[in-house]
Formats: C-alpha cells, structure tokens, sequence
C-alpha cells in the first residue's frame, strides 16, 4: 500500500489504506522492521483485524513536532463496536522530544496524547507492544458500558512528560486504563525516565 518505513515519509495513509483492505477479509496489518512515520488523529481500527510486527524494530513513530493531538489510534464514530481486534509485536513511539509546540492539559482530552483510545469493544488485545516512548494523560484506554473482554499483556511503556504550559504536578500518566467486563492487565513493564523535579526545571521558564 505504498508505506516506505524508511524514517522519513509520512506513512499514516498507506497504513490507514491497508487497515481498511484488511478490513474487507478480516485480516492481518503487517508492519516489517523499519521506522514508519505516522501523523496522529488519523488512524481508525476496525473489527477483525490484527496490526502486527515482528518485534521491537518495526516502528510506528509520530512525526516531527505535530502539536497538539488527542490520540493515534481510535475508531470512527468513536461509539462504534470495534471488536475482535489485535495490536501485537511492535514499538510505538510519540516522539516526545520533537514535540516542541504541544501543550498537555488534563482538562481538555483532545490535547491528551493517548496511543490507542475505545469506547466500545469486545474481544481486544494489545500484548507485546513497546510503547517507547509514551507521553499521554493515558496510553491505552478501553472503556464504556459494551466493553468486554480486553487483554494488555507483556506490554512495556516508558513514560516522558510532554510539553505542557500547566504546573507539572497537574499531569501524571494513568498509562493502562479499562473499564468493562473480563479484563486481564498481565506482566507489564512501568518505567518513566525523568524524575519530578528534573521535568520542572526544564519546564520553569515556558
């Protein structure tokens, strides 16, 4: 479908465009090793499919400095039943440190950088995803009244606090967060790379 993964182009497009071809079938998104760039507020999941890499080296990575964003990956209506859908063997990285015009606000969510965002669903996994670097309010989030039945497995997410104009002590990283019926969050790594007072100083004087 035309991604090039080669670190350079904007591959949210060709991956929007294999996501809804194998929407058709009920197949599988494969992503090889590479570092494929992607635009956020863009990509939609659907049912019956499954985005899968083959490993930590095939690369989702956010363009360059795309400001404010609410999410990468959701569905469309966002009340839609996404269901029976995978996201496996992969890193996602928000690119943090080339976000230089966002501005994080715990009030407003469509500033809150989540990865991956439901509010309808049954049958989803997310397991063996390097999310390096996350930077959201939340990472993954599946919640609503028809959610059932959400795995988040053998997961790794480092944390880095993005650029926010509020007092840093305002914005933490809930980075798992479900609701629903028959939920499994197992053998997850937490880790975050900049202390407290560290992210203050850098962020005193904006």
């Amino acid at each position: 479908y035309g991604a090039s993964g080669n670190g350079l182009t904007d591959d949210t497009e060709a991956i929007q465009a294999a996501i809804d071809a194998a929407y058709l079938v009920g197949g599988t998104v494969f992503i090889p090793i590479g570092t494929f760039r992607i635009s956020p507020n863009q990509l939609i999941v659907k049912s019956g499919i499954s985005i899968v890499g083959e490993g930590r080296g095939s690369i989702l990575k956010v363009i360059d400095n795309p400001g404010d964003y609410e999410y990468i990956f959701t569905s469309n209506p966002r009340t839609a039943n996404v269901n029976n859908f995978r996201l496996a063997n992969l890193t996602i990285d928000q690119n943090v440190a080339a976000n230089t015009t966002c501005n994080v606000n715990v009030s407003d969510a469509g500033v809150m950088q989540f990865v991956f965002i439901l509010w309808s669903g049954t049958n989803i996994v997310v397991e063996n995803v390097y999310f390096d670097d996350c930077c959201g309010v939340n990472t993954v989030v599946v919640s609503g009244p028809q959610v059932a039945n959400v795995k988040v497995h053998n997961c790794h997410f480092t944390f880095v606090k993005a650029r926010t104009l509020n007092n840093p002590d305002e914005y933490d990283n809930s980075t798992i967060y479900l609701d629903g019926d028959g939920l499994d969050v197992s053998y997850n790594v937490f880790e975050t790379t900049i202390d407290e007072l560290e992210f203050q100083r850098l962020y005193k004087d904006q």
